[in-house]
């Protein structure tokens, strides 16, 4: 038998069971029996969609890249943040903001998987120097601040905007008892500034290998003002 006397088959005989259904059980025979095709199905589109992003981004120069995690509060929102500070820069054509917030880490040992998945990503892009800064709760700031080197905010900041904001500045201090100033605490920022619901600080640090560093000034900047 052929495919397609296969796919008439499994038609007929799908048609002829539905008939007198109403609409809703028509739609419940068809996600129970059909749950695995359409999930499949869904899963297909998105990797297409998935790739096709991939491919597109391929041509284009990052301006800034920047990962939000342990957001619980939605205080920031990837995708309205990358429409809003875009249209304030001076953009090429090829010239692209990606911010994710779609990151999650948590160190107690829940959401195991997505954690693992989180925390991949961020590692992946920092190594590949990709990535020019993250906005973290302060629980994950302490785990990446004995893991992974960072930029010290004394070297990234303007003399002037340094002593703006050397109040809001975090030190970690090694085991050799090297001081160095490697987060921002975000707590006077557009984001969270009147905030007083908030029950936990947010923190911004910066990989070493960061390859965007005047624009991530430009950033903080605005995020500042």
């Amino acid at each position: 038998m052929s495919f397609k006397e296969r796919i008439a088959k499994w038609w007929a005989f799908t048609r002829q069971t539905m008939h007198g259904m109403s609409f809703g059980q028509k739609l419940g025979y068809i996600l129970h029996y059909y749950k695995g095709w359409i999930f499949g199905f869904f899963v297909l589109l998105l990797f297409i969609g998935y790739v096709g992003d991939a491919v597109s981004q391929a041509h284009k120069e990052v301006y800034i890249q920047g990962f939000f995690t342990n957001d619980d509060y939605g205080l920031f929102d990837a995708e309205g943040l990358e429409k809003e500070y875009s249209a304030l820069l001076p953009l090429e054509k090829n010239q692209i903001v990606v911010f994710d917030d779609d990151l999650y880490i948590d160190l107690g040992g829940g959401a195991t998987d997505y954690t693992a998945a989180s925390n991949g990503k961020l590692i992946a892009y920092m190594a590949t120097q990709q990535l020019d800064f993250v906005v973290t709760s302060e629980d994950v700031l302490h785990h990446y601040e004995t893991e992974t080197p960072l930029l010290g905010f004394d070297e990234l900041l303007p003399e002037e905007l340094f002593k703006e904001l050397s109040p809001f500045l975090y030190t970690y201090t090694d085991a050799e008892n090297g001081a160095k100033l490697i987060a921002l605490d975000m707590s006077e920022s557009r984001f969270l500034a009147g905030r007083e619901d908030i029950g936990q600080k947010y923190y911004m640090f910066v990989p070493y290998l960061a390859p965007n560093r005047e624009h991530i000034v430009e950033f903080i900047r605005w995020c500042f003002e």
